[in-house]
């Protein structure tokens, strides 16, 4: 009898929760947008047509912290991988967002580091700001750091030294609202 009784307190715990079952998700509270199909936004490399982007095109490295935006790849007519990245809204569905920027502190006049200097460098302050932004330590985030940072060509022509940190949901999907503080 006993046993019975365990059995079946159980089985109403497990049916049961422990919410009320009366709460429902917020659809336009910020979070992961799951897909089930690809999005044709979705950072693709499409066969000979440029994609129709939303957005306002722009270079990735003009992006400030906030900004929310899309990147897309394609083949051209000759069969050369083209690359755009665009800025949206954050309050429509993205795939990406800007959280960090940041110089590297070589001077001017000092030679190209190198990439594994500039990577090295790049990883370490987007990790370190991290939970400052979204709210929650890296390895309990549903979210995935991605970075950029200069090559040899800009760093020799154009002085460039900013790094750029930004974030993605960790196994797809796209990102709706800001993820500053959503502990996500």
């Amino acid at each position: 009898m006993r046993a019975a009784f365990a059995a079946l307190v159980m089985l109403v715990l497990l049916t049961t929760g422990c919410t009320s079952g009366t709460e429902e998700a917020d659809p336009d509270a910020p979070g992961i947008v799951p897909t089930s199909t690809p999005d044709p936004k979705a950072t693709a490399i499409a066969d000979l047509s440029e994609p129709e982007f939303e957005g306002v095109v722009i270079d990735p490295f003009d992006l400030e912290a906030g900004d929310c935006f899309n990147t897309y790849i394609w083949r051209d007519r000759a069969q050369n991988l083209q690359r755009a990245t665009t800025r949206v809204g954050c309050q429509r569905n993205h795939q990406a967002e800007a959280y960090l920027i940041s110089e590297h502190p070589a001077p001017v006049d000092q030679p190209y580091v190198g990439d594994a200097e500039l990577k090295a460098f790049t990883q370490e302050v987007c990790f370190e700001n991290f939970e400052d932004f979204v709210g929650l330590e890296y390895v309990r985030s549903a979210l995935e750091i991605r970075f950029l940072y200069p090559d040899l060509q800009s760093w020799n022509t154009e002085d460039a030294r900013t790094v750029l940190c930004y974030l993605e949901a960790w196994e797809g999907g796209l990102l709706r609202g800001s993820m500053a503080g959503v502990e996500l």
